[in-house]
C-alpha cells in the first residue's frame, strides 16, 4: 500500500503542472513559499479549491511531508506525517462546493518553539476521499499545493554551481535553439530558488534569456539539473530537407563563436554563482544559399558584360 501511495501521489504532483480546468479538482496556488515564520510563530496562508465536476463536491484536507528524488526534481510523498506536516492546521477538515464553483481556504502554520532552524516542507491535499478511507490520499480523486517554509534562526545558505554547458556538450549548431543545462548543489538548510541571466555573446552582440524559467528549487542535501533555452522562434521549427532546415537556420539565426556566460544569485543575502561555456553557431544552409546566390550573381554579370560587348562589336561601336 504504501508503494502504491507514493506512486500515486508522484502521478498527481505531476500532473498538477497542467491547467487546472484539465482535472475534476483544481488548486491555485500549486506552490506556497516564501513562509518566513520564526519559532513559536505562526502564519496563515490560503488557497483556492475548484469544482470542475458537473455535481456538487466535498473534499477533505489531508498534510503530508514531501521530498525530492533524482536530477529531474521528481517529488515524492512520504506516507508519514512528521514536522511541517503536523504544523499545519485547518479551520475544517472538509468542505462543499457547488458545480463549478471555488471556495479560498485559510491554513495556519504553527511553529513549535523547539523548531529546527531552515527548511521544511510539506504538501496539502484537497482530496474526495476522507483522510481514514483505506486506499489512501494518494489513491483518490485528489490535488494538492506544495508548501515551503523557512524558520529562521542559525540558517545555511550554501549552493554550489557543479557544472555548465550545452546540452550533450554540444560544440556547433547550425541555428538555433541551443539548449544549456547546469548543475547546482545545496548544501544549506534552506531550499534554494536560484536566479539569474545567460548572457550570450558573439559576432553579432549580445543577448540573454532567463536562467531559470521554471524556477526550480533545490531542497537542501540534493542535485538539481536546470535548463534553460536560446531560440528566437520555436513555432518556425520545423524538420525536413534543404530548403526547410534553410528556413529553420532564417528564423533562428545566429552565426560565428558565442561565449555564454551564467550568472545566477540565490539566498536571503543574494549570493553569486557565474561560469561560461564557448559553442559555436554555423547555418551552412543559408551560407550555401548565399554562396549560391553570390555565384549566380557573378555569372549573371560576366554574361551580360559579355553580352554587352558582343552586341557593341556587332554594330561597329567597337
Amino acid at each position: 500500500m504504501k508503494k502504491m501511495f507514493i506512486m500515486g501521489c508522484i502521478a498527481l504532483l505531476m500532473a498538477m503542472t497542467l491547467a487546472s480546468g484539465a482535472q475534476a479538482i483544481g488548486i491555485l496556488p500549486f506552490i506556497v513559499e516564501d513562509v518566513n515564520i520564526a519559532p513559536g510563530e505562526m502564519a496563515t496562508r490560503t488557497f483556492t479549491v475548484y469544482n470542475n465536476t458537473e455535481s456538487e463536491q466535498t473534499y477533505y484536507f489531508v498534510t503530508r511531508n514531501f521530498t525530492t528524488r533524482g536530477e529531474e526534481g521528481e517529488v515524492v510523498i512520504t506516507e508519514e506525517k512528521f514536522g511541517l506536516a503536523t504544523w499545519i492546521e485547518f479551520p475544517f477538515t472538509s468542505i462543499t462546493i457547488p458545480s463549478s464553483e471555488n471556495r479560498e481556504i485559510e491554513f495556519t502554520i504553527i511553529i513549535p518553539p523547539n523548531a529546527d532552524a531552515g527548511g521544511h516542507f510539506a504538501a496539502v491535499f484537497a482530496s474526495t476521499n476522507p483522510p481514514d478511507v483505506e486506499q489512501g490520499v494518494g489513491l483518490s480523486a485528489n490535488v494538492g499545493t506544495l508548501v515551503f517554509v523557512r524558520v529562521s534562526g542559525d540558517i545555511i545558505d550554501d549552493v554550489r554551481l557543479l557544472s555548465f554547458h550545452t546540452k550533450g556538450d554540444q560544440a556547433l549548431f547550425s541555428h538555433l535553439p541551443v539548449n544549456f543545462e547546469y548543475r547546482i548543489e545545496n548544501r544549506g538548510t534552506v531550499h534554494a530558488k536560484p536566479t539569474g541571466r545567460i548572457m550570450m555573446s558573439g559576432w553579432l552582440g549580445k543577448t540573454d534569456i532567463d536562467a531559470n524559467p521554471k524556477e526550480n528549487r533545490i531542497l537542501p542535501s540534493s542535485i538539481r539539473r536546470i535548463e534553460a533555452t536560446w531560440v528566437k522562434d520555436s513555432g518556425a521549427i520545423r524538420s525536413g530537407g534543404f530548403l526547410t532546415e534553410l528556413k529553420n537556420e532564417w528564423n533562428n539565426f545566429a552565426i560565428g563563436k558565442y561565449t555564454a556566460a551564467l550568472d545566477l544569485s540565490y539566498g536571503v543575502e543574494g549570493k553569486n554563482l557565474t561560469t561560461e561555456t564557448a559553442f559555436w553557431v554555423f547555418p551552412w544552409h543559408v551560407c550555401l544559399a548565399a554562396l549560391l546566390i553570390l555565384i549566380g550573381t557573378i555569372v549573371a554579370i560576366i554574361l551580360y558584360n559579355k553580352m554587352v560587348i558582343a552586341t557593341a562589336r556587332k554594330s561597329g561601336k567597337l
